[in-house]
């Protein structure tokens, strides 16, 4: 059989959507290098708001799970365009608390604290490589 010469009634079929794309995110990145990563999305927010200095104070809860990023121009974090820097004690606080590394937040513009702010979404750690295969396959 030959698709041009199937029958097919694409009511009754399930469309799929694909998954969002990950450079389309409002993200921030807490990576195993010990740096925090801003998602391209974020980074073109940031461009907008903020010109061509990027300069904020960095804020979180003491479990964590909820960051901000307030624009400060004496604020001690200055990022570049790539979006990354270094913040070891961060990425480090995060393993202490048992949360896995990399760590993602996911990031909305709060309006009323005129800062980004980010919720730390669960993730499975990444399979380890033993022989060439992952350990956590059978």
């Amino acid at each position: 059989m030959r698709g041009s010469e199937i029958e097919l009634d694409l009511s009754e079929m399930n469309v799929w959507i694909p998954d969002e794309k990950q450079s389309g995110t409002m993200k921030i990145n807490a990576l195993a290098s010990g740096t925090i990563s801003l998602g391209a999305e974020l980074r073109k927010q940031m461009s907008e708001k903020l010109g061509n200095e990027w300069k904020v104070a960095f804020y979180a809860t003491g479990d964590m799970k909820i960051l901000a990023l307030h624009p400060d121009a004496q604020g001690a974090f200055k990022y570049l365009k790539n979006g990354r820097k270094k913040f070891r004690n961060y990425v480090e606080g995060l393993r202490r608390k048992g949360y896995k590394i990399p760590a993602s937040y996911q990031v909305e513009w709060n309006e009323k604290l005129q800062s980004w702010v980010g919720i730390l979404q669960e993730v499975a750690e990444c399979p380890k490589l033993i022989k060439g295969r992952r350990k956590n396959e059978k």
